[in-house]
């Protein structure tokens, strides 16, 4: 990310055994849109349960929530 010292926002949280899965896949398909972002996990590293969660710099935030809902407009036919 820039060097600069720029607050980063939540803008995906997961939790549960897939969550994982989802943050990585969020995190894809933000960088394929040229959005640097950050996965944050909250968890016991024994245990692949808790919160996962995607973060990105705060004047990319509403570029990274539209990119997401299009994504799942999409759906898994995007992918294909």
């Amino acid at each position: 990310m820039d060097e600069k010292q720029e607050s980063l926002v939540r803008i995906f949280q997961g939790t549960g055994l897939a969550a994982e899965m989802e943050a990585q896949a969020v995190r894809a398909l933000l960088e394929a849109d040229g959005i640097e972002s950050l996965v944050v996990r909250e968890n016991v590293p024994e245990i692949p349960v808790g919160t996962v969660e995607v973060r990105v710099i705060a004047a990319d935030a509403a570029r990274a929530e539209e990119v997401i809902r299009e994504g799942l407009a999409a759906g898994a036919a995007a992918v294909e």
